[in-house]
């Protein structure tokens, strides 16, 4: 059972190794009435970390500064415009969202599923059955990212580290920004936040390394798994450019002709032909 022994399922958003505390998934937990909200995030924590608040407002400045696996909210009118919010804005929209609603309140399920809610539980829930469902969703969006997850940016045309720590380093690095491609707002600071560094020490590693700022590092990682989406999939242009962190398809056509010296349509026909 669950509730009586470690959780320990295997899930492709978590990994074995210790150093690796960037792989291991993040909660943001959204319940200001919630009398269990302690206990909640208590179980929680044996698979994932947990950021318990009471108040949309931080909740949102969290989603902007941290990276976040999943939101887990209570039913009320306030998290229920937050939701609608989250699935608004490309950036967080890939984000899970698990709702925690009254028992036998079908209203409230389609309320909230219709708000883009992933998953809704009835309260109160068994421990065992709240951490199934948090695995559930957190493997399937691990799914769904797979290529991203398994992508190598090491082709990058830049300095490659070799063994030893700023090998580390690099390796960590790639798993944060992959993890996170389809975050428009991705920057140094959530990744020093995330790879527990402080921001100028990061930035000139990444300078140091790549010979590129962290900001373009990121924008050529971006350009390079649009690429090869473009060539392996048929997924339309649109959609890539916001599965890789774009939020506007004129904004990815530019960055990508700059690169690549033609269009993402362009590109495809060359490739695929």
């Amino acid at each position: 059972m669950i509730a009586s022994q470690p959780y320990n399922t295997a899930a492709p958003c978590r990994s074995a190794r210790p150093d690796e505390a960037i792989r291991r998934p993040r909660a943001l937990l959204l319940a200001s009435g919630l009398a269990e909200c302690g206990i909640l995030a208590t179980g929680l924590k044996e698979i994932v970390d947990v950021m318990a608040i009471k108040d949309t407002t931080e909740a949102m400045r969290l989603l902007q500064a941290r990276i976040v696996h999943l939101v887990i909210v209570e039913d009320c009118d306030n998290n229920y415009e937050f939701c609608s919010r989250v699935r608004r804005f490309s950036q967080y929209a890939y984000i899970p969202v698990l709702v925690l609603i009254p028992r036998d309140s079908l209203s409230a399920r389609l309320r909230w599923l219709r708000a883009g809610a992933d998953a809704c539980l009835e309260m109160p829930v068994s421990r065992p059955y709240l951490l199934a469902q948090v695995d559930n969703l957190l493997v399937n969006r691990a799914r769904l990212w797979a290529p991203f997850y398994t992508a190598d940016p090491s082709g990058l045309e830049t300095g490659e580290p070799g063994p030893g720590a700023d090998g580390i380093l690099w390796e960590r690095l790639n798993q944060a920004i992959m993890q996170q491609l389809p975050n428009a707002a991705l920057n140094v600071s959530q990744l020093a936040r995330e790879l527990h560094m402080s921001r100028p020490t990061l930035y000139r590693k990444i300078t140091e390394i790549s010979k590129m700022t962290p900001a373009a590092l990121i924008t050529r990682v971006r350009l390079d798994r649009a690429a090869s989406l473009l060539a392996a999939t048929g997924y339309p242009v649109t959609e890539i450019s916001r599965m890789v962190g774009f939020c506007t398809r004129n904004g990815f056509g530019k960055a990508f002709t700059k690169r690549f010296g033609l269009s993402p349509s362009e590109y495809r026909r060359k490739v695929v032909l």
